[in-house]
Parts: C-alpha cells; structure tokens; sequence
C-alpha cells in the first residue's frame, strides 16, 4: 500500500488510508509493505515507529523499515522514499531471512519465509521512484558518493532494475547451495 507518509499524530479514525491500511493488515493479510513511508525510523520518535504504530492490531508482528541513509549528509526524520515490512501471525513465525537495500537507498525490503517441507519463497516490497522525483535526484547524490560514483547514472531506472535482479540472484544462489 502506498500510505505517502507514515502518520502518526493523525492516525485517527476516519484518515482513510490508515483505515484501508488498518482493515487490510487486520483481515488475514500476513505479509504487507508500506510505500513511500517518507520517514527515517531511526530519526523519528518511538511513537512514530512503525512497530508502535500497528501495536495491538494483531499478534505476532515483525516490522522492518528501509530508507535512503543519506551519505555524508545530516540525517533527519522526514525522508523522501522509503519501504516497510510487517508481517504477522503465522508468517513471523516462518521467517528464515529478511533484509532490505543493501546500498541504503531505501529502494526495497523483502522477507524469506519457510512454508512445508522447507520451501522458502522470498518475497519483496519495492519502490522505485519515477524520473526527475525528489526520491530519484536523492538516491542518485547518493549513489555519486559511493565507490560506483556515476555508472549508469544517467540511467537510474535501469540501474534499479540492475540491482534488484542481483539480489534476487544472490538469494537464489543461498537458497539452492542450502540444498
């Protein structure tokens, strides 16, 4: 669900979205991710963490954040961007890995869950900003401060794509030397 804005001090009933939000994640969907959180839960205040935010919806929640960390530059609570993973009940429990944008440009977080007879099925909430977007330029000024400085720098979207086929790859890779 893209709720543009992890809320907090508006979470009230009748703010639409955390109602859809809510009603969705309550009605048997065990694995949900947030788009466009806008947040950096490491800056923000422990009542706008996402974990206390759906506190007391369900049992068994597990929640992980995933943001562009800003490299170089002063961090702060308001970030363009972001992804979020909860997962609950049954689903946490079966949880055999979990990560999120290994570069911290808060591109993706996913989730590997081991069904019957040790299956895993790895499963990825993504966000990839549209061309010209305040997420887009941010994620670029951080990719020119790392060591890829500006490969395919003209080409972000494609460079997106790049990435998330690598992850993918790798997790196949772990998953089929586990066997």
């Amino acid at each position: 669900m893209n709720i543009c804005t992890m809320p907090s001090d508006h979470m009230v009933p009748g703010k639409v979205k955390i109602d859809q939000w809510r009603k969705l994640v309550t009605t048997g969907c065990e694995i949900n991710f947030l788009y466009k959180t806008n947040k950096d839960m490491v800056m923000v205040r422990d009542k706008d963490k996402t974990e206390n935010i759906v506190q007391g919806w369900f049992e068994g929640t597990n929640c992980r954040d995933e943001c562009l960390k800003k490299h170089g530059i002063q961090r702060t609570a308001s970030q363009p961007g972001g992804v979020s993973v909860v997962t609950t009940k049954h689903c946490t429990t079966h949880i055999a890995e979990q990560g999120g944008d290994a570069r911290g440009l808060g591109r993706w977080r996913w989730v590997v869950v081991r069904g019957k007879q040790q299956c895993k099925t790895m499963v990825s909430g993504t966000y990839r900003a549209g061309n010209g977007w305040i997420t887009e330029q941010n994620q670029l000024e951080a990719i020119r401060a790392t060591e890829e400085k500006a490969r395919n720098l003209w080409e972000p979207s494609q460079l997106w794509y790049d990435h998330l086929n690598a992850l993918v790859k790798q997790n196949k890779r772990k998953d089929a030397k586990s066997l």
